[in-house]
């Protein structure tokens, strides 16, 4: 799921440069790895990406983890 976000054709034409792009899907993650500003406010669009990206790893999902893909897959704009 993580590779349909970093491809999205949307981000594409939101984000001239994949890098930036890149850097914002991993903003939250590498706040998380590494520490950063003492305060910082997650938005529902990045908790999704990070749930995405965590369950992309995962061989098997279970039917919340499938339910959660078709939500975002659907809700993608609007969050």
């Amino acid at each position: 799921m993580f590779s349909w976000l970093r491809e999205n054709p949307r981000a594409q034409e939101r984000f001239p440069k994949r890098q930036e792009w890149i850097a914002l899907l991993n903003r939250e993650r590498d706040w998380l790895k590494h520490g950063g500003d003492t305060q910082m406010e997650i938005e529902c669009a990045s908790a999704a990406f990070m749930i995405a990206r965590a369950a992309s790893k995962l061989e098997v999902w279970t039917p919340k983890m499938e339910a959660f893909r078709a939500w975002l897959m659907k809700h993608v704009e609007e969050i």
